[in-house]
């Protein structure tokens, strides 16, 4: 039976204050999750705040689109009205054009005309003077037509820079084509972003999570603290096992000449040590289950010195002997979990 197994019994039974059993294999099972849940949040965060970030910026880049298809169209309204302006003054200089032509091959016609008539009066001094009055007369609609003609090139100018602002207005609405269909494209990545954030988990989800990660935070701090309780325990265990392990930090040298002899003399000095390691008894005091959570976390907790975490683990160290009765004991060593430092 799971430690969370006996936890669920004591909560229904409202015995919460009673000690649960717990494996060194489940704390470190609880130490994952809470790794594994700890990098799911923080990447569900940065992820929340990459895609609000994009938001922001398309919302951004959509007004000012928006703004400036405003404007363009505002001008394209303007221009359209002033190339409905020109066209018909183009058109009324068309038909005043159309009307001087006319009239210009009619006075040709005249002056014809009049040209033949006085080649036939050329013998009649008496109508001469009639006919040098309408050539007069002639050359003055003349002039009129050439100033007409001027007032017609110059409207014919006047055209050709219309036509030159609607080409300008023509490529502008080009460019508003462009401008939408980059205003399409925002609208559709800001629908999928919408998506995308309707798809993630809520903050009622996350606080969820939070929540549990809270739970199991509690629970392997404690379950820490009784670690190193335990651990602490074993060392001074460790440590007496060493000391008694070896003969010349427990016995003087006059004791050992005290010793009576024995069949076995020549090891008197290592059945000495070996006698009192065999029967060393345990206190009480740390008699206690490896995964016992009714510990008290007062002991010491041992940090690493070089980043100074918490998570230490204990090792033999095989360059080391302490020992070779009953048989090789070797010194203890600790190696941090996090940045992987070796201390005695």
């Amino acid at each position: 039976m799971s430690y969370l197994d006996e936890l669920s019994k004591l909560k229904n039974k409202g015995q919460l204050s009673k000690t649960v059993k717990i494996t060194g294999q489940e704390v470190l099972d609880l130490l994952n999750e809470r790794e594994d849940l700890t990098a799911k949040v923080n990447n569900l965060e940065a992820k929340i705040r990459n895609t609000e970030g994009k938001a922001t910026n398309l919302e951004g880049e959509k007004s000012s689109l928006e703004g400036a298809m405003g404007n363009i169209s505002k001008e394209m309204e303007g221009s359209k009205q002033q190339v409905a302006q020109y066209s018909q003054a183009l058109t009324a200089a068309q038909d005043l054009i159309a009307a001087r032509e006319d009239e210009m091959n009619r006075l040709s016609a005249e002056l014809d005309g009049t040209k033949r008539q006085m080649a036939e009066m050329q013998g009649l001094t008496g109508q001469l003077s009639s006919s040098e009055q309408q050539i007069t007369s002639l050359q003055g609609q003349v002039g009129q037509l050439q100033y007409k003609d001027q007032e017609i090139n110059r409207l014919k100018t006047a055209l050709d820079q219309e036509q030159q602002k609607a080409n300008s207005l023509e490529s502008q609405i080009g460019q508003v084509t462009q401008y939408q269909n980059q205003v399409n494209q925002l609208n559709q990545q800001i629908a999928q972003i919408q998506a995308e954030l309707a798809a993630r988990p809520t903050v009622a989800d996350i606080e969820k999570k939070e929540q549990q990660v809270m739970n199991l935070t509690g629970q392997i701090n404690t379950l820490n603290g009784t670690i190193n309780e335990l651990q602490e325990a074993i060392r001074v265990k460790d440590q007496r096992i060493k000391d008694l392990s070896q003969p010349q930090a427990v016995f003087a040298p006059s004791i050992v000449n005290k010793a009576p002899a024995t069949p076995s003399a020549p090891r008197a000095t290592f059945g000495a040590t070996a006698q009192p390691a065999m029967t060393y008894e345990t206190p009480a005091s740390t008699s206690a289950p490896v995964a016992d959570l009714g510990v008290s976390m007062g002991g010491g907790r041992r940090v690493c010195p070089n980043c100074g975490s918490s998570q230490i683990k204990e090792t033999e160290d095989h360059t080391r002997i302490v020992s070779y009765i009953p048989r090789p004991i070797y010194a203890k060593k600790f190696i941090c979990r996090k940045c992987s430092y070796e201390f005695t």
